[in-house]
């Protein structure tokens, strides 16, 4: 008899669910529960059967040592070699233990999919009003809980996270309930609520993933296995030239857009001058050592000329990261990170588009998308939460098309 984690109560699914409504209080936690689910669910698995079911395929455990030991390996040319170490086990404390999550739940369904809905919804709803009270109250629970000024940046991550809960609930909503007509006033209903949320959102990132989602959740021609090459096929393309083509597109934009127009309205609340400047002192890294990088976590410690001519109010500048996940890793581990990456971006494409369900393939297509949209527009792609956002979403993207396969199969 095949081990199934949906014997274990309270079921995976409850936990998962669980676990995204607690990053959407405090985003900082959402960095340790996949990795904390997955270890839970181990050690339970190896009490219950008394040894593990893993199903690792022999190419992606090859893949993780490779990408793993790429890391560290950069430790030793980072500017900072200690921190970069530091890093790497953080990484890989967080992620190991997530991968184990999505092994064990490769085959596990929601078990209730109406309870799901409902759950689903109830914590969509309670979001929307949160993130509003947040926003119009001074950030109440925030100063309540931490007892000092709200950083923007930490309160932008909740309505990121509920980015990806508003498109989860969305389909969800479109896919699971059978009356046409609750269909359509229930997915209008998120919808609106969606954007009136959002609307009082600072991050511009969160407004992107929204409407990004929508695009490839209602629009995206998911059945055409071409269209679906030719997507990833100018990912990858974009991949290995945006050394070379993002200097060229910034230079265009800022002669066909004058500075004014730059400087004001919504281009200026996204902060556009303040990332083209990031984004070109990125690249003059990149080219200083184009083969391996500079190493993981590097550019936090990197002083550049092109930063201090362009901030000269701000003592010492540096970026933390290079907010767009394909030059980071290539500042980061150079080449040959980046064609790890394309390796990665491979994966994902066969996973996505071997799917027959085309109600799943729409679901991984659409998470991959607003993840890919994520990383490239806000925040470091190492950092805990994003990370476990990801892997947290994976799973229940996992258990939902483990649901509508069954349901299809039923039928």
């Amino acid at each position: 008899m095949r081990f199934s984690l949906a014997h274990f109560k309270p079921t995976l699914a409850a936990s998962v669910i669980a676990c995204i409504m607690i990053g959407m209080l405090a985003p900082r936690l959402l960095a340790f529960l996949p990795a904390l689910l997955g270890l839970i669910f181990l050690v339970h698995q190896w009490g219950h059967a008394k040894q593990f079911h893993l199903s690792f395929l022999t190419k992606k455990v090859v893949f993780l040592t490779v990408a793993f030991g790429l890391m560290l390996a950069s430790s030793q040319w980072s500017p900072e070699p200690s921190f970069s170490i530091e890093r790497f086990y953080k990484i890989i404390l967080l992620s190991i233990p997530s991968f184990i999550l999505l092994s064990l739940i490769k085959e596990t369904k929601l078990p209730r999919d109406k309870t799901y809905i409902k759950a689903t919804i109830g914590i969509f709803i309670s979001s929307c009003l949160f993130l509003v009270f947040e926003e119009n109250s001074g950030h109440f629970f925030n100063k309540a809980i931490t007892s000092r000024e709200t950083n923007y940046a930490q309160l932008n991550r909740n309505f990121v996270i509920f980015s990806f809960l508003a498109i989860i609930a969305l389909f969800s909503a479109t896919r699971f309930i059978g009356n046409i007509k609750w269909k359509w006033a229930m997915g209008t209903t998120l919808a609106t609520l969606s954007f009136l949320t959002l609307y009082f959102s600072e991050s511009q990132t969160a407004q992107l993933n929204f409407l990004c989602g929508l695009f490839f959740l209602f629009i995206f021609p998911i059945k055409s296995k071409i269209i679906g090459k030719l997507f990833f096929g100018f990912i990858i393309i974009l991949t290995l030239t945006m050394p070379v083509t993002l200097p060229k597109t910034t230079d265009f934009i800022n002669t066909a857009i004058s500075q004014e127009t730059l400087r004001s309205g919504i281009i200026q609340k996204a902060s556009t001058k303040a990332r083209f400047t990031v984004w070109e002192s990125t690249v003059i890294e990149i080219k200083k050592k184009p083969l391996l990088g500079h190493g993981l976590e590097a550019q936090r410690f990197m002083k550049t000329e092109h930063l201090k001519n362009h901030f000269k109010k701000v003592e010492n500048p540096k970026a933390l990261h290079a907010h767009n996940a394909i030059l980071q890793i290539w500042v980061e581990f150079g080449l040959a990170g980046i064609l790890l990456a394309i390796l990665f971006l491979i994966f994902i494409y066969r996973k996505i588009y071997r799917e027959e369900n085309l109600d799943v393939r729409r679901l991984y297509l659409t998470l991959f998308a607003i993840s890919f949209c994520s990383t490239m527009t806000g925040f470091g792609i190492w950092q805990g939460w994003q990370l476990g956002q990801i892997f947290i979403f994976t799973a229940l993207a996992i258990m939902i098309g483990n649901t509508l396969k069954h349901k299809s199969a039923q039928s």
